[in-house]
């Protein structure tokens, strides 16, 4: 009977135009999910569309599967029915983005153990992001969900001891004056939108939660376009996720009757396309704006004076906040934007039970200020032991703060064993907060050796593993280190020193806890340097290439807590001198060398030599231990040669330089005979830098 009842309650958007959708929980043990879900799944009729994420049960026809890691493969579709296994893991941001697919009057369907099981089952106790040798006993975060989802008379239950199955419906809402729109909201920003484009008043930007209908009003926009025989081009981070868009636009196109080979042609270009920047359209949509990196974003602005842009503000994504707070605010300010939102729901339903109930559960998203008041002055505290409203207001001020912040990230502060949150209050109220994570130690002892050579890489510790590759140092992996992995300050406080007085509070709690080192990275400005400085942390390390989402090369900085970290720190700096002059500047001479450094660039390069790293990884070790090779034993290496020597008068040449020149087939053939001829004089390397060079 359980089951009959749950087979027609699937079928209920097909009796009801104004059904909401809803959400399901199947919850049991493994082989009784399947066997269930299987059999009312295959109730429902050929029509009925299902999209699946995670580990498929064999006898469900779907239209689209696929692993929970490749879930943004399922963007741009619609489906009545959304299935998301959630015995292979709890991703936030790939159920959020599944659940976007859903349409009105249809069903997500979240596959889980029972709910006593599920906080505890392995799914979530094992998840991605925890870091080596740390265990993780029970998943808050999965706790604090099962109890939202318990306590909400709207979620539907489906398990071997309970069947609740609430029907939900919506209120109609009034017709548009336009068949075109199906809200008030659409058809006014349409207009406004072409007034604003016409009076040449370049950049429109359109934001509103999932499921408002935005890539529809794009595709309505393009059309009207499109008519006036104006280029427009469509750019996106994902081209799948486009099919609304082009499904609206070709609807649009056989009832204005435009003739597509006597006009431009709408087309999709990937974000990286030269065409974008070096010849621009008439009209340039650019859709999910804020999942761009910020600086190709600019550049896209930049060089397309008409641009109407489409995002969501708040979802899986997580840039939403960010880019409000960094591209969005600023041009308004400037007067250099127009913004418009979209309010009311096109794909389903107004007051959606759905979108409230996860918006609540996994965006943490609530109603009023993100303010709470309490007695202490500071709070240091794993986020689990934080009441609610401490974790609303951490959340929300660290989602400000930082550009990009998702679902998963808020998971990963609630369940992480090796994590901590530092929080600064001022007058009761929350003002400044850095999340912490612990690393190095005990963890990384067994692995030590392997991580300095750079023969083994785990996950978590990004700092312990950094340090001990830069120094090429075992002992540096097994040291204590606290990785600051964000501070923020609320906008009310900020350039009022309270940054610096949380950092000298973690300090002092570091010392406290014989903590070795202090460790942050961040995408590198001089005014971020200077805080970090202003604050005793030298920088120690630098990237080559920009963060795509930042725009900016990494940069890390270290503070010596303790007193063997104060010993090594000019060891680090050396090292660190070393790295940032080559290949620009010719290399250190041995003399300004202490054997310790010395060490360390000696067993760089007999990593790389055994092939545990890569050339890059070596930084400036070779060039210094060449430097110090006389020139005659060099002759028979004509690419080291060619590529390290003199530095002093010239640049570098080229990498594809050298690979023409020596008729090589590409850049692994280069870096294999670059390993061939330096492993052919291994010794003098060694000499070089174990032994002081006998002088002349």
């Amino acid at each position: 009977m359980a089951l009959a009842n749950l087979q027609h309650w699937l079928k209920r958007g097909a009796r009801n135009p104004l059904a909401h959708r809803q959400l399901l929980i199947i919850n049991g043990d493994p082989c009784w999910v399947e066997e269930h879900t299987s059999a009312a799944l295959s109730t429902l009729d050929d029509h009925s569309n299902i999209g699946w994420l995670g580990t498929l049960y064999a006898p469900v026809a779907v239209a689209t599967h696929r692993p929970q890691t490749l879930y943004k493969q399922v963007l741009g579709q619609e489906f009545d029915i959304a299935v998301y296994n959630a015995y292979d893991g709890l991703r936030p941001n790939a159920l959020l983005a599944l659940a976007g697919t859903v349409k009105a009057g249809g069903t997500l369907v979240v596959l889980a153990p029972l709910v006593n099981e599920w906080p505890l089952h392995a799914s979530v106790c094992q998840p991605h992001f925890l870091s080596y040798g740390w265990q993780l006993s029970q998943s808050e975060f999965t706790a604090r969900l099962v109890s939202m989802w318990s306590s909400d008379e709207r979620v539907a239950w489906y398990s071997p001891l309970v069947t609740t199955l609430p029907v939900t419906n919506a209120v109609a809402s009034p017709p548009t004056t336009d068949s075109r729109f199906k809200t008030i909201e659409q058809q006014q920003v349409y207009q406004q939108v072409l007034a604003q484009l016409a009076a040449g008043q370049g950049l429109a930007v359109i934001t509103a939660a999932r499921g408002r209908g935005k890539s529809s009003l794009l595709a309505l926009l393009a059309a009207h376009w499109q008519a006036q025989g104006k280029s427009v081009w469509l750019t996106s981070p994902v081209q799948q996720t486009q099919t609304v868009f082009f499904s609206v636009l070709t609807h649009q196109q056989g009832i204005i009757g435009t003739s597509r080979k006597a006009l431009p042609e709408v087309v999709w270009k990937a974000t990286d396309n030269p065409e974008l920047v070096q010849q621009p359209p008439d009209i340039l949509l650019i859709d999910e704006a804020a999942a761009l990196p910020l600086p190709v974003l600019q550049k896209l602005v930049e060089h397309n004076p008409s641009c109407v842009l489409s995002t969501t503000i708040m979802g899986f994504e997580g840039s939403g906040l960010g880019f409000e707070q960094r591209f969005l605010k600023p041009r308004l300010a400037q007067g250099t934007a127009q913004h418009y939102s979209l309010p009311t729901p096109l794909r389903w339903f107004d007051n959606d039970p759905l979108e409230t109930i996860l918006n609540a559960s996994l965006l943490n998203i609530r109603p009023g200020e993100a303010r709470v008041k309490i007695a202490n002055s500071l709070v240091f505290s794993q986020v689990k032991q934080l009441d609610e409203n401490h974790r609303h207001a951490l959340f929300t001020l660290l989602s400000q703060a930082h550009y990009q912040t998702t679902p998963d990230d808020y998971m990963r502060l609630l369940d992480a064993p090796d994590g901590v949150v530092a929080m600064l209050f001022q007058h009761s109220n929350l003002v400044a907060a850095a999340a912490i994570n612990y690393e190095g130690g005990a963890q990384l002892t067994p692995l030590a050796e392997q991580v300095a050579t750079g023969a083994r890489r785990v996950s978590g510790h990004l700092s312990a593993q950094s340090i001990a590759s830069f120094s090429a140092s075992p002992r540096a992996a097994t040291q204590q280190y606290w990785r600051i992995s964000r501070i923020a300050v609320d906008t009310a406080y900020r350039r009022q020193g309270f940054a610096s007085s949380l950092l000298l509070e973690i300090k002092q709690r570091a010392t406290s806890a014989d903590v070795d080192w202090l460790t942050t990275s961040f995408g590198y400005t001089d005014e971020l340097m200077q805080f970090w400085h202003s604050n005793d942390f030298v920088q120690v390390k630098q990237g080559n290439r920009a963060d795509k989402a930042s725009g900016k090369v990494s940069a890390q900085a270290v503070f010596a807590v303790s007193g063997p970290a104060v010993t090594l720190l000019p060891t680090y700096q050396m090292l660190y001198a070393i790295d940032s002059s080559y290949p620009t500047a010719f290399p250190f001479p041995l003399s300004a060398l202490d054997s310790a450094v010395k060490q360390s660039l000696w067993h760089r390069i007999s990593a790389y030599l055994q092939g545990y790293r890569s050339r890059q990884l070596v930084g400036g070790a070779v060039a210094v231990a060449l430097s110090a090779i006389p020139s005659d034993k060099l002759r028979h290496l004509p690419m080291t040669t060619a590529l390290y020597a003199g530095q002093a008068r010239q640049p570098r040449p080229n990498e594809n330089i050298l690979i023409r020149q020596f008729n090589l087939t590409g850049k692994q053939a280069l870096e294999t005979a670059l390993l061939k001829e330096l492993q052919s004089i291994s010794s003098l390397l060694e000499a070089a830098l174990v032994v002081e060079p006998c002088s002349s």
